[in-house]
């Protein structure tokens, strides 16, 4: 019984160590794919932090943001090997808390380019989410200089919305680290951030 009990538990684990990769040495990292500190001044906040806009009938809105979460992720280049890659990963949050979305940033560092994404996404539903158009390979020589109702918003990056029946129309992103300048709405509204505004950190929601 003890030998019929011995085969079959040596039987068990040499199925189960069959399925699983065991690295003898340890998993070997191969590359860390960093982001430059120009690309990580682009998602600056680091504190929670209050932004204030006004609406086209001049109305403050207030934005706020909770610390950016910086991170390392690792991804192994074939699942049977040890070896794997480590790309550093920003995202965070401008939360529009009075309007009911929110517009997610996230960049990531890979081996030949850096994405920098963002999206649409509405207040306690996070599967309702508008992805606008992908930013890649870029530097503060791409921006732009957009005039808007009279208004000329400097050195700023535009993401569109490749959806036409979506929220968002287009929205101007600082190349200075200032993060959103203007969010164009689909049905012809906007906030455009305020001018001579101090902008309040260090304050928890």
């Amino acid at each position: 019984m003890k030998v019929l009990c011995l085969c079959i538990l040596i039987s068990f684990c040499s199925l189960f160590l069959g399925c699983v990769q065991v690295c003898p040495d340890g998993q070997l990292l191969l590359e860390t794919y960093r982001l430059t500190e120009y690309e990580k001044s682009l998602i600056p906040f680091k504190a929670f932090t209050e932004i204030p806009y006004e609406n086209e009938l001049g109305e403050l809105v207030v934005a706020n943001t909770q610390p950016r979460d910086l991170e390392l992720m690792s991804n192994q280049t074939i699942p049977e090997n040890c070896e794997y890659f480590e790309y550093e990963t920003i995202e965070n949050f401008v939360n529009f808390i009075d309007l009911g979305f929110s517009i997610e940033l996230n960049m990531v560092k890979f081996e030949t380019f850096t994405s920098f994404t963002m999206a649409y996404v509405e207040s306690g539903n996070t599967s309702a989410r508008e992805k606008l158009q992908e930013l890649s390979d870029f530097s503060e020589n791409d921006s732009e200089t957009v005039n808007f109702m009279g208004t000329e918003i400097r050195g700023v990056f535009v993401f569109s919305n490749p959806d036409s029946n979506g929220n968002i129309a287009f929205v101007c992103y600082s190349s200075i680290g200032r993060g959103i300048e203007l969010i164009q709405f689909s049905d012809g509204h906007y906030i455009i951030r305020k001018k001579n505004f101090e902008i309040r950190k260090n304050r928890r929601y």
